[in-house]
């Protein structure tokens, strides 16, 4: 939660920042709808009902991770001022894909491990650059969040 601080008389007072904590509890609540929707398109045995219902929570699933992010980026903790060639290349990569990419495929794309992507991942995601997407049986999927796009469009390359 942000806070913001303001002097009255000598004395400080906090007030929190409720817009990006309520758009955290309202990503929240869909991610929550979302997954109760795919549970009662599953009981349906309507492929069409579950396709739908699947693309409706992956775009929640990026809702909620795009207001965590952004909470946190308010609080200054997602922000990073320099990137590696490695970090700066995945981001790169990642920016140019419309889904989520597994860290096999990014790293047959960069010429890398697959154990140093997702180390690469592991370390922008801390940062609230990327998002660590965990799908059931397809195992770990990276997409670039809003702060990993800015990062690429306003950063320099570290030495």
């Amino acid at each position: 939660m942000t806070t913001t601080t303001s002097t009255n008389t000598g004395s400080a007072a906090t007030t929190p920042d409720h817009q990006a904590e309520d758009r955290v509890d309202a990503a929240s609540r869909h991610l929550y709808e979302a997954e109760c929707a795919l549970h009662t398109a599953h009981q349906s045995h309507v492929d069409a009902w579950i396709a739908a219902a699947g693309e409706r929570l992956h775009a929640a699933v990026t809702e909620h991770l795009a207001a965590v992010a952004e909470a946190h980026e308010r609080e200054g903790r997602a922000s990073a001022k320099k990137l590696t060639d490695k970090q700066r290349a995945l981001l790169e990569t990642l920016a140019t894909r419309t889904r989520p990419s597994g860290g096999v495929s990014l790293a047959e794309r960069l010429g890398a491990p697959p154990a140093g992507i997702h180390r690469t991942a592991a370390s922008l995601a801390r940062h609230g650059l990327l998002y660590r997407l965990h799908y059931g049986g397809i195992g770990v999927q990276y997409e670039i969040s809003p702060a990993g796009r800015a990062a690429l469009a306003g950063t320099e390359t570290a030495t």
